[in-house]
């Protein structure tokens, strides 16, 4: 790297739409020292325009190079061709592109690599265990989002665990807030489309298989007609399984009592329309939509995996529950729905839980030290680039 240029970052990632990866990608890049960093985008499969405008509005770079087949091994000099031409100082990949990125940041002869590990692998086996550790040896820094993930990431790959360590997603919490006009959230609600004389429990992330949301749907289902309350479920989204989710829905007679927003941008106009927030996943890292909600004074009932505990303080500001116990997520919920007191206890605990422990000038702070450490080590004498 030339002394006195900017250090060039090249954030990775297969897609560029909704979801929790995504916003991270798109924030941190907005957040990051201009004056110190140049920072761009590359995806590998496509991205939402709405996305890409909100980027090239902060004079953020996105850059689209797919491959067109399973087999299309020119891909890789398209990438490295791409890399070199950006002067590329540091290779940033997210989520589900680790040996991808690893392959064409040495190729495009990029001298430093990063993997941010958002979340638990879905895939297993033998051939996942290979590629992974020829990842991790390529990888320069591997970076968790929660103890829980750096734990199992040093579980599975013991040689490199010099290189794993954890710095926890923050969110800001000026973008998202409490809304405590009765005028302002009747009329979102009147908006989305949303009844306003019902409790809303809502839920943002990808309509896909890890998020579980047939548990909280059976959920409501609990909700609606053992507890006979008067609730209606919004899920802010889209994915393959919105077919079988609404579906679902049908089956458990509470398809009145739900509504797919679908993809959504104004989330800091949504989340306040909340009384609850859930999240029935599988598994987590530390989670972007939970974080926001929190923010903006939402009490949660979350599915203790992950980075969840380390979100919510059970019975402070939310309650955790078993993953897959459906009864127990509708009983937590339930409970949240009958006490205003606890609930509205909750509310202020949940933005506190933000302010003290998940702002996003402290992780943008942690990534920024690491970057400059990479520059730093390219251009140290022996380090064969200046």
């Amino acid at each position: 790297m030339k002394t006195g240029r900017k250090i060039n970052v090249v954030q990775v990632t297969q897609y560029l739409e909704i979801g929790g990866l995504e916003t991270f990608i798109v924030e941190f890049s907005k957040q990051i020292d201009k004056g110190a960093f140049q920072v761009s985008v590359l995806c590998l499969n496509g991205y939402d325009d709405n996305y890409r405008k909100s980027l090239e509005q902060c004079g953020i770079a996105l850059n689209l190079i797919a491959k067109r087949s399973k087999y299309d091994i020119s891909f890789f000099f398209k990438t490295a061709r791409f890399l070199r031409g950006s002067n590329t100082d540091i290779l940033h990949a997210h989520g589900g592109c680790f040996l991808y990125s690893t392959i064409m940041g040495k190729m495009g002869g990029v001298k430093k690599i990063i993997y941010t590990a958002h979340g638990m692998p879905v895939v297993h086996g033998i051939k996942t265990r290979i590629e992974e550790m020829l990842a991790c040896f390529l990888t320069d820094k591997i970076i968790a989002v929660s103890d829980e993930i750096a734990y199992f990431t040093k579980s599975r790959v013991k040689i490199y665990n010099k290189k794993i360590e954890t710095i926890t997603n923050g969110i800001d919490p000026g973008k998202f807030c409490p809304c405590s006009d009765s005028a302002t959230l009747s009329e979102s609600k009147t908006f989305f489309g949303l009844p306003d004389q019902r409790k809303i429990i809502g839920s943002v992330g990808r309509l896909e298989g890890g998020k579980n949301y047939p548990m909280l749907l059976k959920a409501l289902g609990e909700l609606v007609h053992r507890y006979k309350n008067d609730v209606h479920l919004v899920l802010v989204g889209d994915g393959s399984k919105l077919g079988e989710l609404k579906a679902l829905a049908g089956e458990l007679s509470v398809a009145a009592n739900v509504s797919f927003l679908g993809m959504q941008y104004d989330l800091p106009r949504i989340y306040p329309m909340f009384d609850l927030f859930a999240l029935s996943s599988l598994t987590e890292g530390t989670s972007i939509s939970l974080l926001e909600a929190q923010s903006c004074g939402i009490p949660a009932v979350v599915t203790d995996v992950g980075g969840n505990s380390k979100v919510i303080a059970d019975g402070v500001n939310g309650f955790l529950c078993p993953s897959g116990d459906h009864a127990a997520l509708a009983a937590k919920l339930d409970h949240l729905l009958q006490d205003d007191a606890a609930r509205m206890q909750m509310q202020s605990a949940a933005r506190q839980a933000v302010l003290r422990g998940f702002d996003m000038d402290s992780m943008v702070q942690k990534y920024q030290s690491i970057y400059r450490d990479g520059a730093a080590q390219e251009t140290a004498p022996g380090s064969g680039r200046t």
